[in-house]
């Protein structure tokens, strides 16, 4: 391992650790599954008051999950050009949060069910950003991230 990757890997162990055992624990409990939106919510404010690179870099626990894990699976192969498009990257922005709207309304009051539901998203999500990161870059999620999508519109204004 390179100096820069043993430097990565340094950084990135803590959150990618508790993301690890964050995935576990909500299975395991699920009113864990609130603190998701809640911790979507916090990347997007804190993102859009001081630029998505502070959030996705040193705070997301997926994004250091990513970097960490990804340092070992990844074929570091560039993204195909369509996912860095503002279509596709709002397209997914609108899927995935349009899905978990839709969701908390149907399943509201049903507090753990949605927390449930918070658990499954939070499991399908890191599947998709771990076979992105295996045959791409690690952190090729990062660039169609939904937080980071909605984040970069509120830095802009």
């Amino acid at each position: 391992m390179n100096d820069t990757a043993a430097i990565a890997t340094r950084k990135h162990k803590p959150l990618a650790i508790f993301f690890a055992a964050y995935l576990a624990g909500v299975w395991a409990y699920p009113p864990l599954g609130w603190m998701i939106p809640a911790c979507m919510a916090g990347g997007m404010v804190l993102a859009s008051l001081h630029g998505r690179r502070l959030w996705c870099a040193r705070y997301c626990p997926r994004g250091n999950f990513l970097s960490f894990f990804g340092l070992y699976i990844s074929f570091k192969n560039p993204p195909p050009r369509f996912m860095s498009a503002p279509a596709f990257r709002w397209g997914l922005a609108a899927a995935l949060m349009g899905l978990a709207a839709s969701r908390t309304v149907m399943l509201w009051p049903d507090y753990l069910a949605v927390a449930r539901f918070f658990a499954i998203m939070l499991s399908v999500t890191p599947a998709a950003a771990a076979l992105l990161a295996a045959f791409y870059a690690p952190r090729t999620w990062c660039g169609v991230c939904p937080v980071g999508t909605i984040a970069d519109a509120g830095r802009r204004r």
